[in-house]
């Protein structure tokens, strides 16, 4: 949430206030935090920002709730699926589960 706020001020400034700052603009900074990531990632800080800023509206820390607009919306479901689909499985293999613990034991075992 920290990095999440350090984008949010970074691209809008440290002076600007959130009631000032238009669906249009969240556009812009959408185009921004999709350069150099992918679809998952992108959603996740999406989300992150969202979060911080409802929680800013719930706590009545900034005046007004935030209206993001239709250009901030996230990839849509069968981008990410696709996506996650391309990367294809991140879990171990029975066999590279076995090499792992053999290989921890005999440090264990010094």
């Amino acid at each position: 949430y920290h990095r999440a706020c350090g984008h949010l001020v970074r691209h809008f400034g440290p002076h600007r206030q959130v009631a000032n700052i238009h669906p249009s603009d969240f556009g812009a900074f959408r185009k921004k935090l999709a350069k150099g990531r992918g679809a998952v990632s992108l959603k996740t800080e999406m989300t992150r920002i969202k979060s911080v800023l409802k929680f800013a509206s719930d706590n009545e820390l900034i005046g007004q709730p935030v209206r993001y607009g239709n250009s901030f919306d996230p990839p849509k479901r069968n981008v990410i699926r696709k996506a996650r689909h391309a990367t294809g499985r991140l879990d171990f293999s029975p066999a590279e589960i076995r090499k792992l613990l053999k290989a921890t034991l005999s440090l264990i075992n010094l």
